[in-house]
């Protein structure tokens, strides 16, 4: 389903956010399920340096 919900964003041109949003907008469901609090989504240098913080603090 992602891969090809991702094929025909892209071949349309479509922006998105994340995967999720592409995965709705093509017709798909997206749930929420339990995760490691420590999993976390890095998209800045400072959601990175926090991930070096905790995997310091886990070792």
């Amino acid at each position: 389903m992602i891969i090809s919900a991702l094929q025909r964003a892209f071949n349309l041109g479509l922006y998105a956010t994340d995967d999720a949003g592409i995965v709705e907008w093509n017709g798909g469901e997206v749930v929420v399920v339990s995760g490691e609090e420590t999993n976390l989504k890095i998209t800045t240098s400072l959601d990175f340096k926090l991930a070096e913080i905790i995997a310091e603090e886990i070792k």
